[in-house]
């Protein structure tokens, strides 16, 4: 590891203080480095005090980009890198950063790479090309996913889709997500797709809004090649975007080819970074807004000495919103936890310090907050 890119996305990087500061960290390690942006900005490239150069100028000559950013960065990158065979490391700066590996406070670990204290990491890409008439006429690359989806009009479209030689069926609704292992927790999994182990060799193909009452997820071998068609277009707009990126529109007659791609983004991981390629348990709890625990409302778990099976006991954390008097110096017993949109509820017993294991007869408390 000789020379490394730096690559930050100027609107995450406000004047490329992030990126600076990690040249520094790299030059002092004894690496060069070199400043590439992966979009021209509004107002130029001199704005930011140091030279930026044009990123494909540079990808022969360097051994690693460092993007700066959010995932959308990352994807941005992925299909000029993997085709030179070159790896990436994110630093995150966006929202989740599911693909970064360092956050802005880690950047000290940097100089392992002059010391060779990293693995990289094979992510499956996909090949995606639109077939109109016997012809080519559109053809990209995705880390994520390939969406076919209808337009802006609240209409349903239905999609024929079909894996190999055999009909999976057609689906009627949005669209539909064809991911990578990778993209199974990004659209994939808001439209109710399955998570997979990333470095997994499968197409995870979702519907999104399915007009049915049971819609299916398939999880498939990459072996294979997945075709997507418009059933019928009439006046209805149908959409192409691969990674997030510029929709191309399909017209009647058009197929989509979506198949594994011979290239693989390789991500970069640096030995003791605390991030360690976020798991997917933290991505689900995040998404659906249940990342903490009603442990965070009731702070104080204790479990009851008596091997008899009981519930934990529990303090209530003080002022509540209670169905009656629940006194803050005494102990509970927790007998149910339920948690609905927006808040969380506790049924709790008086706890008799008689008879440990043992609950009063005495209607429950419920703690909500």
């Amino acid at each position: 590891m000789k020379r490394v890119i730096l690559c930050p996305n100027p609107y995450r990087d406000k004047g490329l203080t992030v990126a600076k500061r990690a040249a520094e960290i790299l030059e002092g390690a004894g690496l060069s480095t070199v400043f590439c942006l992966p979009f021209k900005p509004e107002g130029g490239e001199g704005q930011y005090g140091v030279p930026c150069r044009p990123l494909h100028q540079e990808l022969r000559l360097s051994d690693l980009i460092v993007a700066f950013g959010g995932d959308g960065t990352i994807l941005h990158l992925a299909r000029t890198a993997s085709m030179r065979g070159i790896p990436v490391l994110g630093v995150n700066l966006g929202s989740l950063g599911f693909m970064s590996d360092l956050e802005v406070g880690e950047l000290e670990l940097l100089k392992n790479l002059a010391t060779g204290r990293y693995r990289t990491e094979k992510r499956m890409m996909l090949d995606v090309a639109v077939l109109r008439e016997g012809r080519t006429v559109y053809a990209g690359g995705a880390l994520n996913d390939a969406v076919i989806t209808k337009g802006a009009m609240a209409r349903v479209v239905r999609l024929q889709v079909t894996a190999g030689e055999d009909r999976l069926g057609g689906f009627s609704g949005d669209g539909v997500v064809v991911a990578t292992p990778t993209g199974s927790t990004g659209y994939s999994l808001s439209a109710g797709g399955p998570i997979v182990e990333p470095t997994a060799q499968n197409f995870v193909i979702s519907p999104i809004c399915a007009h049915t009452v049971f819609s299916k997820s398939f999880v498939l071998s990459a072996a294979g090649t997945v075709s997507v068609a418009p059933a019928e277009l009439n006046r209805k707009q149908v959409y192409l975007s691969v990674d997030g990126g510029k929709a191309f529109a399909l017209r009647q007659g058009d197929k989509v080819r979506i198949c594994r791609s011979r290239y693989e983004t390789a991500l970069l991981r640096l030995a003791d970074s605390s991030s360690k390629i976020r798991s997917r348990s933290q991505v689900v709890r995040l998404r659906s807004g249940l990342a903490g625990s009603a442990t965070r409302m009731v702070p104080s778990i204790e479990r009851p000495r008596s091997r008899m099976k009981c519930p934990p006991l529990v303090k209530c954390p003080g002022p509540t919103r209670a169905t009656r008097s629940c006194p803050v110096d005494r102990w509970w017993r927790m007998t149910s936890l339920s948690v609905s949109s927006g808040s969380r509820e506790v049924q709790v017993r008086p706890y008799s310090s008689a008879m440990p294991g043992t609950m009063d007869q005495k209607e429950p408390c419920f703690l909500a907050q």
